[in-house]
C-alpha cells in the first residue's frame, strides 16, 4: 500500500445517504406527528419557519404530508 486513500465511491455514498436520510426523516416525522397524518406549523416549530413551510407545501393547506416532508429533508441534505 502506498499510503494514498482510494477515491470514495460516490455512487455508493449517495445510495447510503438516501436510505439513511429517508429512514431518519420518517422517524422524525412520526415523532412530530401528533394528529397522525400531517405536520402543521406547531409540530414543525423550531424545524421549519412559516415561510419554509409554505414553500414546501404545494397544495397550500398549511400542513406537510410525509412525502412533502421527505422532499424538504432530501433537498436540505442534498440526498438523492
Amino acid at each position: 500500500m502506498n499510503g494514498v486513500m482510494p477515491a470514495p465511491q460516490w455512487s455508493n455514498f449517495a445510495g447510503f445517504c438516501s436510505s439513511e436520510c429517508r429512514k431518519a426523516a420518517i422517524s422524525i416525522f412520526t415523532k412530530l406527528d401528533r394528529d397522525h397524518g400531517t405536520l402543521d406549523v406547531s409540530e414543525l416549530r423550531g424545524r421549519l419557519s412559516a415561510n419554509e413551510l409554505m414553500a414546501a407545501n404545494p397544495d397550500h393547506d398549511g400542513t406537510l404530508t410525509l412525502n412533502e416532508y421527505l422532499a424538504v429533508v432530501g433537498a436540505a441534505l442534498q440526498c438523492r
